[in-house]
């Protein structure tokens, strides 16, 4: 298999008014974790980056393309992106959620038509969040963590995507859940791969790159776990990381009692 071609995703001069300003930022092949309180421009990072907020100023490039000069159904071929609330049609089954991540590259016909190898993607990457045994199953009864992996793997199943893009993919997942989604970030390192999370513990297990925001601005840029020595620039000192290379803590300052 040939290396797959190096693409970048880069914010120049970039302003959503009230929500974010990025000066520079480029985001190349590998984990990049997203971390801030709320309202800290984490999701309106994301959603530039996904193509699907455009900045008031400035330019989002993908290689040297402005991002908001590609059609539509081009830039989801490019961008494989999951929204912090992702909505589906209550009547789904698990296997035609998944399928429609294929959707801009295949056509809408790749949810009504039996294909073996899009058969074989999709129990492919149901495998690897866990989900296999859901496949014939309605969205609407499936738990919310179930619910969220399926998600999840609409955003995964197109191994041709040069960007992945997921707000918040770890919400409402158990600690086996998470690990499965991990480890399928981890094997797709060879894309961009921009995450956001909103517990520093879990950034921390994810590894590669992480980007702090706060305020709308990039306060911390740096690669983990020797990033998290500066989470203090987030704001506050309730948190201390601990870290020796291989095992990576957090802890929280415990509120005192009322």
């Amino acid at each position: 298999m040939s290396p797959r071609p190096h693409h970048t995703l880069r914010l120049q001069d970039v302003v959503v008014t009230s929500r974010l300003t990025v000066p520079s930022l480029t985001l190349t092949p590998g984990l990049t974790v997203v971390v801030g309180d709320n309202g800290a421009g984490k999701s309106t990072l994301l959603d530039l980056c996904a193509g699907v907020t455009r900045p008031g100023a400035g330019v989002v490039w993908l290689d040297e393309v402005p991002l908001s000069t590609l059609p539509a159904r081009t830039r989801a071929q490019r961008i494989a992106s999951l929204g912090q609330r992702p909505q589906a049609a209550a009547g789904l089954l698990v296997h035609e959620r998944i399928a429609q991540g294929l959707v801009p590259r295949q056509g809408h016909g790749v949810v009504d038509v039996d294909q073996n190898a899009v058969s074989a993607r999709i129990v492919a990457v149901a495998a690897e969040l866990g989900v296999a045994g859901l496949l014939g199953r309605r969205l609407t009864t499936l738990s919310g963590g179930q619910r969220q992996r399926v998600h999840v793997a609409r955003a995964l199943i197109d191994d041709d995507a040069d960007a992945i893009v997921l707000d918040e993919p770890f919400a409402g997942l158990d600690d086996e859940a998470s690990g499965l989604l991990a480890e399928a970030l981890a094997r797709r390192s060879d894309r961009i791969v921009l995450v956001s999370v909103h517990d520093l513990s879990m950034a921390a297990q994810l590894g590669g790159r992480l980007i702090g925001l706060k305020g709308g601005s990039v306060v911390l840029d740096g690669h983990l776990p020797a990033a998290l020595d500066d989470v203090d620039r987030l704001g506050g000192s309730a948190v201390r990381v601990i870290h020796d290379g291989e095992w990576v803590g957090v802890l929280r300052r415990r509120s005192p009692p009322r």
